[in-house]
């Protein structure tokens, strides 16, 4: 029998995966553990983004214990009949395989946000499936209706647990409660973009909009449960090129009407008497945008003295926006003199928002303005893209905003998580906003007003000249067109499109430190000139081409004191780039293995304390407790693609698995290996016996060889899924 057949029997028979509906967690009240050791709720640990657990059970003493306890292997695109454009997402043309969310642990269960957005529930301790809920979707249907494109399912970055509830922001401008307990819907509500009618004069879809939406957020909304409400917000289709007026709402928790909207950029530039999505792409392919009169003229001109009238709360790169040139803040977008481009805009927010319950304020980070790399037509600072924003969630209202990268001609969004948290920082106890974005720069900034109290940027990452961020009190700045204008030489981007910093960031409360993995992975770029504005379809003007000479790559993990903003340690990897987070708990970082490594470093130092070969993956780990009170670690392979050191992204890959890993059992171990060596016709099969029973000082492996080889084969899991979600339909 060939080993691969061999292989995929003995998991299944060792694996301790059952599909089943009638799974009985205990309940975790019996724990010694708090709520914030025992449970990873939302995407980023808790409702404030730390991306740190206190718990202490799994620690520098005893990591290297580590071992694998079970793996769930994620049902394929196949095995769920998802053939794209067909099935239960109807007309989706592109639908990615397994999970780019991080799994969360809530009392016991684990819930994996499958790429589709179909949710599964698992028991921690066993990885057997409690229940899986099954998403649907017509998009033929909502795009006749809503201003929204055709939808490419490619990745669904996070699902959250509040009040009782799994969250998810679903298609057609829709957001999805399950009720965790059984996975059956207990809140919905949809078309959040679609509030008037796509031929209405007062906008296509939403007030003040011409344009297109994202058909869904790839965060889930963020709740205020002190005011009763939720936020959700949403922009323009890919990368913001399609226009759709980039906002963010308040909804009632409990009816979903609407209680604010705030427009985080001006309104859409030209309009269509064209409704559907075809007809519209045709006036584009005619060229029919490119001459017409803006639309929403008044509306614009508005906008324009709204930031004027506000802008002792706007910073830009820790300068105030009452010092910039007025005339150009005014005319930011050029919404007045000739109107905003239909091809520019803010497409989403790409990472957690943060809600203090305390105050009421959400804060949240945004995408780059689009288009990306070439922004002739659009002149200013192009507010409030690649910015920290605090908005009031009780009126809606901007409490102040901060620009971490001004114009922004690179794709240097502020994307991944935010975090709110109450710290000494400069010698007084402060409530400070944390956030990293993609230039490489880490925020750290006073909650109440924007205010710079520190601005990290790790001494590791070599920004080229080109890539550099603008003045804000440079005007040549500010109506630059491009990166190395008046050039259209190439030119080294470093950070890349893909950013220097493009991943979650940790913040560990019990030692005031920041955890940032960054990287130097540069390209070589050629912005293209244009005559008009770039075609509807391109969200950049430009390439990367072959370079001139092989550039080196590595990723960094570093180290930050929040108090002094003292740059304390950094761990270097060569020869590949970074993708994913940075989670840290019980004295330790676990940097996200892009390369292969499951590694763990001892937070005060930076040194490696534990460090194991899996599959390379692009999700960080989540870390929570099983219904009786023992400490897991999740890993998700699949899902993502790594290419080489350009890794890089979120492609149609295997669909992976859930694996779980936690400390050994027994409190005695002894290490002896056996090594026989059985002959078969064509191979050779070599089987490696442990015994355990050592003091657990000592730091042994307790990862079976076998487990490695397994994970390493994706096939395998396909095989494991397909059969055990048969298993789980037919019970």
């Amino acid at each position: 029998m060939p080993i691969i057949a061999l292989l995929a029997i003995g998991l299944l028979l060792f694996s301790p995966i059952v599909s089943n509906t009638t799974v009985n967690v205990k309940e975790a009240e019996a724990q010694s553990l708090s709520r914030a050791e025992r449970n990873w709720e939302n995407h980023n640990h808790n409702s404030l983004g730390t991306n740190y657990n206190p718990q202490t059970q799994i620690n520098p003493g005893n990591v290297g214990n580590l071992g694998m306890k079970w793996m769930y292997p994620i049902p394929s695109l196949a095995n769920l009949g998802l053939t794209p454009g067909d099935g239960r997402l109807a007309g989706v043309s592109r639908i990615a395989e397994g999970t780019s969310a991080y799994p969360l642990i809530v009392d016991g269960v684990i819930y994996v946000a499958h790429n589709a957005r179909d949710i599964i529930a698992l028991d921690a301790e066993t990885g057997a499936q409690i229940w899986y809920w099954e998403n649907e979707y017509d998009n033929d249907a909502a795009v006749a209706e809503l201003p929204i494109r055709g939808v490419s399912a490619h990745h669904t970055h996070a699902i959250h647990y509040a009040d009782g509830k799994i969250w998810v922001s679903n298609y057609a401008c829709k957001v999805t409660a399950l009720d965790a307990k059984t996975g059956e819907i207990s809140f919905e509500i949809d078309k959040l973009c679609g509030e008037i009618p796509l031929n209405s004069p007062d906008g296509k879809g939403i007030p003040g909009n011409s344009g297109w939406y994202n058909s869904y957020a790839q965060h889930p909304p963020s709740l205020y449960l002190n005011g009763n409400s939720f936020i959700w917000c949403i922009g323009g289709h890919s990368e913001g090129v399609h226009g759709g007026r980039f906002f963010c709402g308040g909804y009632d928790l409990t009816t979903g009407a609407k209680k604010w909207r705030t427009f985080l950029q001006p309104p859409c530039g030209q309009t269509s008497d064209r409704t559907s999505e075809k007809a519209f792409d045709q006036d584009i392919a005619e060229g029919k945008f490119l001459n017409c009169n803006p639309a929403f003229r008044e509306e614009g001109k508005a906008w324009g003295e709204y930031l004027i009238d506000n802008c002792a709360i706007i910073w830009i790169q820790s300068v105030n926006g009452c010092d910039i040139n007025q005339d150009i803040l005014r005319n930011d977008w050029d919404t007045w003199e000739n109107g905003m481009p239909h091809n520019a805009g803010i497409s989403n927010v790409w990472g957690t928002i943060v809600v203090d319950e305390e105050t009421g304020i959400a804060y949240l980070g945004t995408a780059q303005p689009g288009p990306d790399w070439n922004a002739t037509y659009v002149p200013g600072p192009r507010l409030f893209g690649s910015a920290i924003v605090a908005l009031d969630m009780n009126t809606g209202d901007l409490v102040w905003a901060h620009q971490s990268t001004t114009r922004d001609l690179w794709d240097y969004d502020c994307s991944w998580n935010t975090i709110l948290t109450t710290t000494t920082v400069k010698g007084s106890e402060e409530k400070v906003v944390i956030k990293g974005c993609k230039n490489g720069h880490i925020w750290v900034l006073n909650a109440a007003t924007g205010e710079t109290y520190h601005d990290l940027l790790p001494s590791t990452l070599e920004i080229s000249p080109d890539a550099a961020p603008l003045d804000p009190l440079k005007d040549s700045d500010l109506l630059k067109p491009w990166m190395n204008y008046p050039s259209t030489d190439p030119t080294w981007m470093n950070c890349p499109v893909w950013g220097c910093l493009e991943s979650d960031i940790a913040f560990d409360h019990d030692n005031n430190i920041i955890i940032a993995a960054t990287q130097n992975n540069p390209v070589w770029a050629q912005v293209q000139p244009t005559d008009g504005y770039v075609a509807i379809g391109l969200f950049r003007s430009g390439q990367s081409i072959p370079p001139p000479f092989d550039p080196e790559y590595s990723f960094d993990v570093t180290a930050f004191d929040v108090d002094t903003g003292k740059e304390l340690w950094h761990f270097t990897v060569d020869g590949t780039g970074y993708r994913g987070g940075t989670m840290a708990s019980g004295g330790l970082v676990f940097p996200t293995p892009i390369d292969g490594h499951f590694r763990a470093l001892d937070i005060k130092t930076g040194e490696v304390v534990f460090d194991k070969v899996m599959e390379p993956a692009v999700n960080q780990a989540t870390i929570g407790a099983t219904s009786d009170g023992k400490m897991i670690i999740l890993r998700t392979t699949g899902g993502s693609r790594t290419s080489g050191v350009l890794l890089q992204g979120v492609g149609n890959t295997a669909p992976g698995g859930v694996i779980a890993y936690g400390l050994p059992d027994q409190a005695m171990v002894e290490v002896r290996e056996v090594e026989k060596v059985v002959e078969v016709e064509v191979e050779k099969v070599v089987e490696v016996e442990r015994i355990v029973e050592v003091e657990t000082e000592v730091e042994v492996e307790t990862i079976s060889p076998i487990s490695y080889v397994a994970i390493g084969l994706g096939v395998i899991l396909v095989v494991i899924a397909g059969v055990l979600y048969s298993r789980a339909k037919s019970s």
